[in-house]
């Protein structure tokens, strides 16, 4: 089987954040919990692409993955709050 990210990865790489996050939309209830972790990261970083700063930080809890809190530091940087 193939890689089941593959096509979010691909819109996100070639700048398609809103085909990345629609793309992740179909996938719920089909990946590992790992493969949820790094879906999550991509659709996350497409939104503080397209500048949704504040949905980033609202919708990542403090008790989440050590990826997922790496994208809200990132976005919390971009966004200039503390």
């Amino acid at each position: 089987m193939g890689d089941p990210l593959y096509t979010i990865k691909n819109s996100f790489y070639l700048g398609a954040y809103n085909a990345a996050i629609n793309d992740a939309a179909e996938l719920d209830g089909q990946l590992g919990e790992m493969e949820v972790v790094e879906r999550d990261t991509l659709v996350y970083r497409s939104y503080i692409a397209l500048g949704s700063y504040e949905l980033v930080l609202s919708e990542i809890r403090d008790n989440a993955a050590t990826a997922l809190l790496a994208v809200k530091l990132f976005a919390q940087y971009l966004s200039g709050t503390k």
